[in-house]
């Protein structure tokens, strides 16, 4: 009895083993399974996004490679801004596009001019402001403009007042990039001649050079550390007609003092005479009065230039060397036809050399 006992225990456990064995066989079957089927449904998405991704390439290049299409929404855009009013186009005797016109695509010449145009005419105003610093004991025009180094909170200051100039940011600006800093801000580029960042010259004690710019800079941040105020004529210039002078004072803060002269007696701020001032918010503030100062200036046309004013005359120029003369009716079809999709054979018919047309507009 116990030897029968004994082997039915022993089939009984080898029973158990093999019940075991093939559970465990079947969950590693099922989880080969379930990460075969995952791997798979990977496999499918990924190939359905680059099957969309391919798909929306192909209808970009199809929808840019077509003049009309891509025009089309560059006339959108254009209506979005509120440069063509197309509401006006269906009322009798109402022209809504008088001011389009064709450019004549012959030749290479309207190319290089339209290429060039946003290099020699950049949408950002520069705004040239000099900077000054003073020492203790100075009143002269030369020792000024000889200081080849500032003080440590003058350095601070710079430091936060713009950022180093690139020399190949500007052709205008064939100096080292180490004598500029700049800032930009909104449509403006505040371009700072730093006189102790400039090359000082042993052989010329007047330091002709740093004058030459710094002299007609129409705004100067004169930042002075001497006991005695600054007279904004030390350093003469026809063009000085504002002086932001800066006065540090013992307890950490900035004492500021506003010149202008009697040609330009128009308000602007945010920084006005007599002001004191932390240091943490003044290179803010003396570069918003800046700007402030320089648009004072340009409304007194005191031989100030507007950069969107030169923009605009140059768009002019273009159109009357270029424009096809007599073909506005046909512009006016082109816009009108191409915005509002008549039909798909009318706008296959338009011409490709049609596709470069322009607006009279800054």
């Amino acid at each position: 009895f116990k030897e029968l006992s004994r082997k039915w225990k022993e089939e009984e456990i080898i029973k158990k083993e093999k019940e075991i064995q093939e559970f465990i066989d079947k969950s590693k079957s099922i989880e080969e399974t379930e990460t075969n089927l995952a791997q798979s449904i990977k496999q499918r998405i990924l190939l359905r996004k680059d099957l969309r991704i391919k798909s929306f390439e192909k209808h970009l290049q199809d929808l840019y490679s077509s003049p009309t299409r891509s025009l089309d929404y560059a006339i959108q855009f254009l209506q979005h801004l509120g440069i063509l009013n197309l509401h006006d186009c269906f009322k009798p005797g109402v022209s809504a596009h008088s001011d389009i016109s064709i450019l004549n695509e012959a030749g290479r010449e309207l190319q290089a001019q339209l290429a060039r145009f946003d290099k020699d005419y950049q949408i950002r105003q520069a705004l040239k402001v000099g900077v000054v610093y003073v020492k203790s004991g100075q009143f002269d025009q030369q020792s000024i403009l000889g200081n080849t180094e500032g003080s440590a909170l003058y350095q601070k200051f710079l430091n936060h007042l713009g950022s180093p100039k690139e020399q190949n940011e500007s052709k205008k600006l064939i100096r080292q990039s180490a004598e500029i800093i700049s800032c930009y801000m909104g449509r403006y580029e505040l371009i700072f001649d730093v006189s102790t960042l400039m090359k000082t010259s042993l052989e010329d004690p007047q330091q002709i050079e740093k004058k030459k710019y710094i002299g007609n800079d129409p705004v100067h941040i004169v930042w002075s550390e001497n006991k005695r105020e600054y007279k904004p004529g030390t350093i003469s210039g026809a063009f000085n007609f504002v002086h932001i002078i800066l006065y540090p004072l013992r307890n950490g803060l900035i004492k500021v003092q506003v010149c202008k002269k009697k040609e330009n007696s128009s308000f602007f701020g945010p920084i006005i005479n007599g002001m004191v001032l932390p240091m943490n918010l003044l290179p803010g503030l003396v570069r918003y009065t800046a700007i402030q100062a320089r648009k004072s200036l340009l409304q007194k046309q005191l031989r100030l230039g507007n950069s969107m004013m030169e923009r605009k005359k140059t768009v002019e120029t273009i159109i009357d060397r270029f424009a096809l003369k007599g073909k506005t009716k046909e512009a006016q079809q082109f816009f009108l036809y191409n915005r509002i999709h008549i039909n798909d054979k009318l706008s296959a018919q338009v011409p490709v050399s049609y596709t470069h047309l322009t607006l009279q507009t800054s």
